[in-house]
């Protein structure tokens, strides 16, 4: 069942086949190209001559550029709501290209929920991620979270607790008259 966000805050409210969905994440030939060149200097994420020759057919974001891109989206909108206590296992696979002007969008969705340790639990999720046509292009990623138990006698508390990069993303959303939690 797709959720806000902010709906859930502990471990004890994640339910198996809860999904999220984050804010459209675009991609342009120039921030491709700049990232590429200080982190994943590849022909095919750099040059698009060299990209359009090489087995790839074109030039595509690296997939350090991906995943820093497309995990803020998702945590800006109030995923996991900073109560995070480690992600102990992260599988990526990434099936198709992101290419300049794609805006991704992706869906997580809660797997498996188990008891870890009295002050946190352990949620399995993947996350899927689509172009703006609907294609899967990547990354696909499975991850497992440890999301902080409710401690006793705690009222809820709905703050958005992110880093200053996600934060960022976040106040822009709500200076463009978007909501801060992305549903």
């Amino acid at each position: 069942m797709l959720k806000d966000c902010r709906s859930v805050e502990w471990f004890e409210d994640y339910e198996v086949g809860d999904a999220f969905r984050a804010e459209p994440v675009p991609f342009s030939e120039d921030e491709i190209i700049a990232f590429a060149r200080l982190y994943d200097p590849q022909p095919f994420h750099i040059d698009s001559d060299a990209a359009r020759r090489s087995p790839f057919g074109g030039l595509m974001a690296s997939g350090t550029h991906l995943l820093p891109r497309v995990g803020c989206a998702i945590m800006a909108g109030g995923f996991l709501n900073g109560r995070a206590m480690g992600a102990p296992g992260i599988a990526l696979e990434f099936k198709r290209p992101v290419r300049p002007r794609d805006k991704t969008i992706s869906r997580v969705t809660a797997l498996r929920a188990s008891e870890s340790l009295p002050d946190r639990g352990s949620v399995d999720f993947v996350s899927e991620t689509t172009n703006q046509n609907g294609n899967w292009p990547s990354p696909s990623c499975t991850a497992r979270y440890c999301p902080a138990a409710r401690p006793p006698h705690r009222p809820p508390d709905r703050s958005l607790r992110l880093g200053p990069a996600c934060r960022a993303v976040a106040a822009d959303h709500h200076s463009r008259g978007k909501e801060a939690h992305l549903s």
